[in-house]
C-alpha cells in the first residue's frame, strides 16, 4: 500500500489518493518503525504538495524523528533533505539551510556519493535563491563532476537544468535555453519519457519568452502528447494551461479558452488547487480582453480565494478587473516545477 502511495505522487497525482493510501499504512497493526517513517514521510509531501503545510510539517518532522530513532543515517539524510524543500516553499531559509547541510554532512560520512551530489544541487538552488551566485556556482560544479564521475545521467541532467536556472538568473538566455536542451537530450537517451515531457515543457516556457510562440506551441504539444501516454493528469493540466497562454498570446481567444477550460476540469480532478487558480486567473484575463468586466471579477476573485487558501504570496501582483494594465503583459506560462 504504501509503495502504491508513492507510485501515485511519483506519477504526479491524485495527490489526494497518495495521502489517503499513505494514512492507510500508519493505521496497519505492527508496523516497523522505519515503515513508518517512510509512510510519515510520504504523507509530508502528499500534503505538501495539497498545500496542507501545518500537516506536512507535522508528517515530515515524525518521519525525521523515527529514522533517527531507528539510527538509519542515510534515511535521516533523505527525509531531512525533503524537509528542506518544504522549509524552502514556506519562506524558511534558514531552517531549509541547516535542513540541507546536515543532509549533505550525512552523505558524506556515509559516503554516499549519488545522495551528495543531489543536496549539492538542492543547495546550489537555495543559495541562487537567496542571492549568493559564487556559492550556487560551485555547489553546481561539485554536484556536476559528482555526477560525472559516477556516470550518473539523471543526476547530471538534473544538475544541468538548474544551470540553466541559475544562467537565467544572471540573464544569460542563450545559456539557459542551452541548458535545458541539454537536459532534454539527457532525459530522452534514458528514455525517461515523463522527465522528457517535463523538460519539452521547460524548452516550450524559453522558447515563449524569447517570442518564438511556434516553437513553444510545439514543444507544450508534446509534452501534453507524452502525459497522455503516460497518464499524468495533473501535468497534462498544467501543460494545458501553457499552450492556453501561447494560443492567448498569438491573439486565438477561443482557443485560449477551450484550452483554460480543459485545463481546469483536468486539475480539478487532481487537486491541483495551485493550478486550479492558475486556470481562473487566465480566463479572467481573456474576459478582461474582451470587456466582459463582470466575468473578469468573478474568475480573479476565485484565482485570489484559492491562492490566498494555500499561502501564495504572489497574488499582491496579480491585476484584478479594475486593472489598468493590457492584458497581454501578464500572459505568462507556468514553469515545469518537477524538471
Amino acid at each position: 500500500m504504501l509503495h502504491a502511495a508513492w507510485s501515485t505522487l511519483e506519477a504526479r497525482g491524485p495527490f489526494g489518493l497518495g495521502l489517503e493510501l499513505a494514512r492507510s499504512v500508519l493505521t496497519l497493526p505492527g508496523l516497523p518503525i522505519l515503515e513508518r517513517a517512510r509512510a510519515h514521510f510520504t504523507v509530508g509531501l502528499a500534503s505538501r504538495l495539497l498545500g496542507h503545510a501545518a500537516e506536512a510539517r507535522v508528517a515530515y518532522e515524525t518521519a525525521v524523528a523515527f529514522a533517527r530513532e531507528v539510527g538509519n543515517l542515510q534515511t535521516v539524510a533523505r527525509f531531512t533533505k525533503g524537509f528542506g524543500v518544504f522549509h524552502i516553499e514556506q519562506g524558511q531559509m534558514e531552517e531549509a539551510r541547516a535542513c540541507y547541510e546536515e543532509a549533505l554532512t550525512l552523505a558524506r560520512e556515509l559516503g554516499d556519493r549519488p545522495l551528495e551530489g543531489n543536496v549539492l544541487g538542492n543547495l546550489g538552488v537555495f543559495h541562487g535563491n537567496q542571492g549568493r551566485m559564487e556559492e550556487s556556482r560551485a555547489c553546481y560544479e561539485q554536484a556536476l563532476a559528482l555526477a560525472r564521475e559516477q556516470g550518473d545521467r539523471h543526476l547530471e541532467g538534473h544538475v544541468v537544468g538548474n544551470l540553466g536556472v541559475f544562467h537565467g538568473r544572471q540573464g544569460r538566455r542563450e545559456e539557459v535555453l542551452a541548458c535545458s536542451e541539454e537536459a532534454l537530450a539527457i532525459v530522452r537517451e534514458l528514455g525517461n519519457r515523463r522527465r522528457e515531457g517535463s523538460w519539452l515543457g521547460n524548452v516550450g516556457h524559453r522558447h515563449f519568452y524569447a517570442g518564438r510562440t511556434e516553437k513553444a506551441r510545439a514543444c507544450f504539444e508534446g509534452a501534453i502528447a507524452i502525459a497522455r501516454e503516460t497518464g499524468e493528469r495533473s501535468f497534462e493540466g498544467f501543460t494545458l494551461l501553457n499552450l492556453g497562454a501561447v494560443h492567448q498570446r498569438e491573439g486565438r481567444p477561443d482557443e485560449a479558452r477551450a484550452t483554460y477550460e480543459t485545463a481546469l476540469t483536468l486539475v480539478r480532478e487532481v487537486g491541483e488547487r495551485q493550478y486550479e487558480a492558475s486556470a481562473h486567473w487566465h480566463l479572467g484575463q481573456l474576459d478582461l480582453e474582451a470587456s466582459r468586466v463582470n466575468d473578469a471579477r468573478v474568475s480573479f476573485e476565485e484565482a485570489l480565494a484559492l491562492s490566498r487558501g494555500l499561502g501564495d504570496r504572489r497574488v499582491s501582483a496579480w491585476p484584478f478587473a479594475d486593472a489598468a494594465l493590457p492584458s497581454t503583459a501578464w500572459v505568462r506560462p507556468l514553469l515545469p516545477s518537477r524538471c
